[in-house]
């Protein structure tokens, strides 16, 4: 199982957000203004979810070794003259 599909199958487990006035019974004009969990468990999934979106995230940044190979490809490139590349060519 993938990530994305992970996500997908903890938000069909989460329950939609709720109007908190409503479920406090508050007066009609504080409607519209939060919204919330019903339930403690979704606060969880949602937690989850975004642990998953992280890992993805650092997935596509790659290892520490690609990093460092990167980072040392940038030093030994020839730096330009006021820090600018437009294009390929130095300004």
């Amino acid at each position: 199982m993938t990530e994305n599909e992970a996500i997908e199958l903890l938000r069909s487990m989460q329950n939609p957000k709720q109007d908190y006035a409503d479920i406090v019974c508050a007066p009609a004009f504080c409607t519209g203004f939060r919204f919330v969990y019903p339930e403690p468990e979704d606060y969880a999934i949602e937690e989850a979810i975004k642990a998953l979106k992280e890992i993805q995230q650092y997935r596509e940044i790659g290892t520490v070794e690609e990093c460092r190979k990167a980072v040392e490809k940038q030093k030994n490139r020839k730096s330009c003259k006021y820090g600018v590349w437009v294009r390929g060519q130095e300004f």
